[in-house]
């Protein structure tokens, strides 16, 4: 990690050579105390940025669907939806590579790496988004009722976005954290100001996916030009793409399959019951996972290369600790979370849309809840997977749950609605995750505390039998009751031991 960001820092010349000599920073193996802080600290970065993203999301989702109505907003989602299903085709695991073989190279090598595969991502999406923006009806038809100028947009988006995706990899593998949420978050928010811009003068679900192709065009290119400055053209030495390629095809398998299971259901809902349907069944969906997603987008940015660093160094004992803390922490907040929306899923959905698609979605929002609960532990016990090498066995069992995703929908969606699609997006989570403890149980055993465990689940289970009361009884207003169960969790948590001093303390250290 050292070196990385040493070299990154050190990028001069073609004859710089500073990466060289600071192999012996990599020994330097921190206290464990020292270890946890800064595995809290890098979450906490990533974390951050991911709130702010999310609070982007959750400022559209009321804009759009009170502007645009379910119609709209389930364009939307499936504009979205289409480009997290199609863009991991279209890059061929090459910048996950990245994250990986860069830390490896020297600088000579990593600028022709770099720039063959930059060119070889450029001849992907340019040829399939040609084609698609030159034959846009088949697409169009079949998901977007027609909206053919949304497709032709779409075409645009994806080409864009897989430089998007590549450039602000090559910021993670160089652990410009700082830079890396910086874009992010200056893409979202110009995205939300451009959409609200454009749909109040009048261009309507046009407008909204035209902001999101300027957004990100405009900041993929400030990305080149920072990464360009970082890594000079060299020509690009394209036999070297055959360690990138026998890396990063492997994984694409998983990448896909996952990315069917989180987008699959929209396409259903939207092929057998309309847009209209996607738009009641998107917001819920979102919500119900945001809380969830915002903790394991820490885990998953932070916690390969930490627990990696630990296990070569054969510090076995420091892995089983983070992953044991980071269920603990996880659960802490996802299981009242998930609690929580049950009882007030309803109003919570009802204040960021319309009656409409609070009435027809509330359910969704619970359901999505839990999925993010077995979301976050699969995202944390896939480490081992990783830590074993055995990724393909990622694309088996993500295989098996779009398997499981894509027809249950296909069968249950007709007959039973929206409800049903959210029943098999945690079916298809709950398998993968079995698949996934099966196979860490052989290898690395993580003895959880099931005490700690058991007294999320009863503050939890308390803090919603209140909340229940007090809305039947005596107050209805959301903000209310969302700080009545905060408070009566948290209380609870301490009086029965959940949360000690002592974590409390390690907490507030992370100050200093």
């Amino acid at each position: 990690m050292n070196l990385i960001t040493v070299r990154w820092n050190s990028i001069k010349s073609e004859d710089s050579q500073e990466g060289g000599n600071t192999n012996n920073n990599t020994n330097e193996n921190p206290s464990d105390v020292s270890g946890l802080k800064k595995v809290v600290k890098d979450i906490g970065t990533v974390g951050l940025s991911q709130i702010l993203i999310s609070i982007g999301g959750i400022i559209l989702i009321p804009f759009l669907t009170k502007t645009l109505g379910a119609y709209g907003y389930g364009i939307w989602s499936q504009t979205t939806a289409s480009v997290a299903l199609i863009i991991p085709f279209l890059k061929f695991g090459l910048p996950f590579s990245i994250m990986r073989i860069f830390p490896g190279k020297d600088i000579l090598k990593m600028r022709e790496d770099f720039y063959s595969i930059l060119i070889v991502i450029l001849i992907s999406a340019g040829t399939f988004s040609i084609v698609l923006y030159s034959f846009p009806h088949y697409l169009g038809n079949a998901v977007f009722e027609g909206e053919i100028i949304i497709v032709r947009i779409l075409a645009l988006i994806l080409f864009v976005g897989c430089l998007d995706k590549l450039f602000t990899t090559v910021f993670r593998a160089f652990r410009k954290m700082k830079k890396y949420a910086f874009f992010r978050l200056t893409r979202r928010y110009s995205q939300i100001v451009l959409a609200i811009i454009l749909v109040s003068l009048g261009y309507g679900i046009i407008g909204a996916v035209f902001a999101l192709l300027i957004a990100k065009g405009i900041i993929t290119l400030i990305m080149f030009l920072i990464i360009n400055k970082k890594l000079p053209f060299r020509k690009p030495n394209f036999p070297a793409l055959k360690e990138y390629l026998s890396f990063g095809v492997p994984a694409i398998p998983a990448m896909m399959t996952h990315t069917i299971v989180s987008v699959s259901d929209r396409y259903v809902i939207g092929f057998f019951l309309g847009a209209t349907f996607v738009g009641y069944y998107t917001p819920g969906y979102a919500l119900g996972l945001q809380v969830p997603s915002l903790i394991t987008a820490g885990l998953g940015m932070v916690l390969l290369p930490t627990v990696s660093d630990y296990y070569e160094n054969g510090n076995l004992s420091m892995v089983k600790r983070i992953l044991r803390l980071s269920t603990k922490y996880f659960l802490l907040i996802a299981i009242p979370y998930f609690i929580g929306t049950i009882i007030v899923g309803r109003p919570i959905l009802r204040l960021f849309t319309d009656a409409e698609i609070a009435r027809e979605g509330y359910m969704i929002i619970a359901l999505s809840a839990f999925a993010g609960i077995l979301m976050g532990l699969y995202t944390i016990y896939k480490q081992i997977v990783f830590l074993k090498k055995e990724t393909k066995l990622i694309s088996i069992f993500w295989g098996l749950g779009a398997g499981i995703n894509v027809i249950g929908n296909i069968i249950l969606v007709p007959e039973y609605g929206i409800v049903a699609a959210g029943f098999t997006t945690i079916l298809s989570y709950f398998v993968v995750l079995l698949l996934i403890l099966h196979f860490s149980s052989k290898t690395i055993v993580i003895k959880n505390d099931t005490s700690a465990i058991s007294k999320i689940i009863f503050s939890s289970v308390l803090m919603g039998a209140l909340l229940l009361l007090v809305r039947e009884y005596f107050c209805t207003n959301l903000f209310f009751l969302i700080a009545i169960g905060i408070i009566v969790y948290f209380s609870t948590m301490f009086i029965i031991g959940g949360i000690d001093r002592k974590e409390i303390e390690f907490i507030k250290s992370m100050r200093r």
